[in-house]
């Protein structure tokens, strides 16, 4: 896998990373079957359905175990010749542009900073209401420079390659060069992923503990 133009990739962490678990809602197997069929045509994902051993038929509003999509991501990482972390992060950078396309009142910022602090308040506020029983990861956001912020995430689901992805996806959609150095951490069946983020340009984080209002004007 290739990352994106100007963005790096720097994952610290053990090798095989923590055991998945938890239930994601069908919605963002909705959307990587987009971003896989988009990328690699409608008969891979049929074939890493196969590969995978999964039913393939989810409802967007369902709850799916979270190895699921483990299991397919684990399949496309061995039709690409790719890891599995690696894969999980490609995912998440090419789920980006489906979710801005369904979803474009989240991405109404001026750039990647401003909308993930969003995350923990309007966002996953409004997903919970468009998706009853949904359990989003939590993400703070911590400036330490003009140019860089400090972005933990935390799931139950211990799926932070996926979030490594997105962010990555995320600089991309706002045309944005990132390089992001990331360590992970599993305690109580919980992980905590730390990434640290240097932006190509100066970015108005503000300080962790900010109303996601505030952080939108």
């Amino acid at each position: 896998m290739t990352p994106a133009d100007g963005t790096s990739l720097t994952a610290i962490g053990p090798a095989d990373g923590p055991a998945v678990g938890g239930c994601v809602k069908g919605i963002i197997f909705n959307i990587t079957e987009l971003a896989v069929t988009e990328a690699l045509g409608a008969e891979v994902w049929e074939d890493l359905l196969d590969a995978s051993g999964v039913a393939g038929v989810y409802s967007a509003l369902g709850d799916y175990p979270a190895s699921e999509l483990v299991a397919i991501s684990q399949a496309a990482a061995d039709h690409l010749g790719i890891t599995l972390e690696e894969t999980l992060v490609w995912v998440g950078e090419n789920v980006v542009p489906t979710l801005a396309d369904r979803y474009p009142q989240f991405f109404e910022h001026d750039n990647t900073i401003e909308f993930i602090q969003t995350l923990d308040g309007l966002v996953h506020e409004e997903v919970r209401k468009l998706y009853e029983g949904a359990d989003p990861p939590r993400f703070e956001v911590e400036p330490v420079g003009p140019n860089r912020v400090l972005i933990t995430y935390s799931s139950r689901r211990c799926m932070a390659a996926l979030a490594h992805g997105m962010i990555q996806g995320t600089a991309a959609q706002y045309g944005e060069q990132v390089v992001i150095e990331r360590t992970d951490s599993v305690e109580d069946r919980v992980q905590t992923a730390r990434f640290l983020c240097t932006f190509s340009r100066e970015v108005k984080a503000h300080p962790a503990g900010t109303e996601p209002s505030e952080a939108i004007g």
